[in-house]
């Protein structure tokens, strides 16, 4: 069962819920929460507030900790406490990014309020290519500079592509980006797109014709899955082993 404030675009709900649960009643009513954890929408929102799970939209819409305004969590002497509901340009410490990702060790997560966004009317996928691995990392720069904040992108190569992606030839470099929401944010996104790619070499590809949006869709979101958990992957490597080593520990 969750509550949803209309005004403040905001929703209540137990912590034993899982994103896939919510999302259905989200979008039942006309909302969505535009987040996807790595560990797939099955995952339990607690385990997403006491592991602090990366957001694959992340870059659009901001990770759990963002997302998340206020949480209540349960101590092992049975007490409970909440954070104070505060704006995101708030300074000083915050309790609640304290709690999320603490693995537990400040409470157990047993109700959340998270931010949502209105049911998106428009949703456009983007494949783009590129002579070189340089004009595709000029464009990236350029797309960065222009404020632009996709929620799917991913740099795609391989015996795959060619399933999905029309007339690509293999030493090209591609990218491929995804986006949704009212007409007039996908519109804003398709604009500052098309003048970053305007100034760069490239050319656009088409969506194979055998391919249905949805797979098209599902596809772009299992390679920047794997794009996202392999950057991950290189953080922890770059770290200290002390450090990789307690990041293990609490990964386990």
């Amino acid at each position: 069962m969750i509550e949803i404030d209309s005004i403040s675009m905001l929703v209540d709900v137990k912590a034993d819920c899982s994103v896939a649960e919510l999302e259905e009643q989200l979008q039942a009513e006309g909302y969505t929460f535009n987040y996807f954890p790595l560990s797939g929408k099955e995952t339990l929102l607690l385990d997403a507030l006491t592991r602090r799970l990366p957001n694959l939209y992340g870059e659009a819409f901001g990770g759990i900790e963002e997302l998340c305004l206020q949480g209540r969590w349960s101590q092992s002497d049975g007490e409970l406490y909440f954070n104070v509901r505060s704006p995101r340009s708030a300074t000083g410490p915050s309790l609640k990014k304290m709690a999320i990702g603490s693995e537990n060790w400040l409470g157990v997560p047993v109700q959340a309020c998270f931010r949502i966004f209105p049911k998106p009317s428009q949703r456009e996928i983007a494949a783009l290519a590129f002579p070189s691995e340089a004009g595709r990392e000029a464009f990236e720069k350029a797309l960065r500079r222009s404020g632009a904040r996709f929620p799917l992108r991913a740099r795609v190569g391989g015996d795959d592509v060619e399933s999905f992606v029309a007339e690509v030839k293999a030493e090209e470099a591609c990218l491929v980006l995804s986006w949704w929401g009212n007409s007039t944010q996908v519109e804003i996104q398709r604009d500052l797109l098309t003048a970053a790619f305007d100034s760069k070499k490239g050319r656009r590809l088409e969506q194979a014709e055998e391919v249905e949006e949805g797979d098209y869709f599902s596809w772009l979101r299992a390679k920047a899955a794997e794009a996202l958990q392999a950057r991950i992957d290189a953080a922890l490597k770059s770290l200290p082993p002390s450090h990789r080593d307690l990041a293990a520990f609490l990964a386990d």
